[in-house]
């Protein structure tokens, strides 16, 4: 059963509903019109519809489960039933018990959705709320109902064959697991509940002896919901047909696992993936977005943007970004590169104050030398540090406990194995101190070059929760260049080496979740205290 046009990533109630005469015979259940809207409020409500469809025979659940529908208003509900089990059948509202013989014939029921939002006005000068509410999601109000009709043979091979396009378009699976591959083209797929395992291309995994079709690919939409999922986002085979381990998707997806963990892998496209998870780039520009968990992030070749959240990430080879921010957990980068990687911190995050202009062009750009320095130990910061980002050379015990001046800033330090980069918002105490990011074997000299600024604003993501992109930002830019279509959404190009960086970038982590937490800004050498949405 496929639904367009609902209530999206709201819980929607289905039954089959019918009617009986005075001998218990069925009678044709119809549709109900606004012809049966009794109290003219505008909306047919359950006890005035219920005259025309009936009571509930039985509900069409999953385990009990109604599904969820998509952040897009769709969704397609699969599922079998026992007609020998009694226990399906029965009315919630009426308390009434049936059985499989109650919904015969088919022809003669009516499938009805519940569910809908309740708009402004709707039942005002009344007196009467529609079905409890006066305005906002009502769960039990109907929203849709049809009647079931028989089909021949080439009627149902037509049918099934646009179920099959809209299916390719959306679909919701239910909470048992459950495995699909798409068609050619821009599928979304919910996964709902369950241990799924999501391809949105057509041939993935062929069988020994088939044909693959490397053309098989488009832009999907793929998330898995809750339990333990496997998504993989392009046309990839991993039979011996000549094609070992062959990944083929060009095209640009989109992937989040949803809870529990679950494996995401992209195609060779430039692929946003999300999810408290194990995600993989694979080849092209991608962007990888921890979320909140523990996460294992693999980037692959190409030039990668890695968000983080208490994760693991190997961003493989190519120039690769990490984005970081305070207050969003702590990740370990397996596999850092000086002079081709580079730590990004949000601009307007843990850094809140501007100290410099924002280059109008957005997007993200190099640290400036301005907001650069080194010290010996974290004793040594003085008022000039506040706002940048300082390498110490104190060591990772003296940066977790010292105590400088009291300035807001980043320092990064090593302990002759590992570099960690810490943030504190007043550095005169060891209080709230965090723990950013850890560079695993690494603990070679650091740079201006080796750190970056992104930005949260232009379009290309969200902010975090009560936060605005303000046109200034804590730290001074590098010189932004115009957009570049070759390959990437956005563009960082002229640096004082010449070279041009292309960053596929396609939004920033959306689930910065803030610390709220005692913050002090220091203005006229007096502190005051505030309270931030961190």
């Amino acid at each position: 059963m496929t639904a367009t046009g609902v209530t999206p990533d709201q819980v929607h109630a289905q039954h089959i509903h019918g009617l009986f005469d005075g001998d218990g015979a069925a009678v044709d259940s119809v549709t109900p019109t606004l012809a049966d809207d009794a109290n003219k409020d505008g909306m047919v409500e359950v006890l005035e519809g219920v005259g025309q469809y009936g009571d509930v025979l039985p509900p069409l659940d999953d385990d009990g489960e109604m599904p969820t529908v998509s952040g897009w208003g769709t969704y397609t509900f699969i599922q079998s039933y026992d007609l020998d089990d009694d226990s399906l059948f029965g009315s919630p509202v009426t308390g009434n018990d049936y059985t499989s013989d109650d919904i015969l014939p088919l022809a003669l029921r009516e499938i009805v959705i519940h569910g809908i939002d309740v708009p402004d006005g709707i039942g005002a000068g009344t007196g009467n709320d529609v079905d409890g509410g006066t305005n906002g999601y009502t769960g039990i109000l109907p929203t849709a109902a049809g009647e079931i009709e028989r089909a021949g043979l080439s009627s149902a091979l037509s049918l099934a064959d646009r179920q099959k396009a809209a299916v390719g378009a959306n679909l919701f699976y239910g909470t048992g697991a459950q495995t699909f591959e798409g068609t050619v083209g821009d599928d979304r797929v919910s996964g709902g509940a369950g241990i799924d395992s999501l391809s949105g291309d057509d041939d993935s995994r062929i069988a020994l002896g088939g044909d693959f079709d490397v053309s098989a690919d488009g832009g999907d939409t793929i998330f898995g919901g809750a339990g333990n999922d496997e998504i993989h986002t392009g046309s990839w085979s991993d039979a011996d047909n000549g094609l070992p381990n062959a990944q083929t998707g060009r095209v640009s997806d989109w992937a989040g696992g949803g809870a529990d963990d679950d494996r995401v892998r992209g195609g060779n496209g430039a692929d946003l993936l999300n999810g408290d998870d194990s995600l993989y780039g694979a080849d092209g520009d991608d962007l990888l977005v921890g979320n909140g968990g523990d996460d294992v992030i693999f980037g692959g070749p190409g030039l990668d943007i890695i968000g983080g959240g208490s994760d693991r990430i190997t961003g493989g080879t190519g120039a690769d970004e990490f984005h970081f921010d305070a207050g969003t957990g702590s990740d370990i980068v397996m596999d850092f590169t000086p002079d081709q990687d580079e730590i990004s911190l949000l601009d307007g995050g843990a850094i809140e104050s501007a100290n410099s202009s924002e280059d109008a062009a957005g997007g993200d750009s190099d640290l400036s030398a301005d907001d650069f320095d080194f010290v010996f130990a974290g004793a040594a910061l003085g008022a000039g540090n506040d706002r940048q980002v300082v390498v110490s050379s104190g060591g990772i015990d003296e940066a977790m406990a010292t105590t400088g001046a009291a300035v807001e800033a980043y320092v990064a330090a090593n302990d002759g194995t590992d570099t960690q980069l810490w943030y504190d918002n007043d550095w005169s105490t060891a209080e709230g101190r965090e723990l950013i990011a850890t560079l695993e074997d690494f603990s070679g000299a650091m740079t201006v070059s080796d750190f970056d600024v992104y930005q949260a604003q232009q379009g290309l993501g969200p902010t975090a929760p009560g936060r605005t992109s303000a046109a200034g930002g804590p730290f001074r830019k590098g010189t932004m260049g115009a957009p570049n279509p070759a390959g990437a959404l956005f563009c960082r190009c002229g640096d004082e080496d010449g070279k041009h960086r292309l960053v596929a970038w396609a939004g920033v982590p959306r689930d910065h979740q803030r610390k709220a937490k005692r913050r002090q800004c220091h203005a006229g050498g007096k502190a005051k205290d505030r309270t931030g949405g961190r």
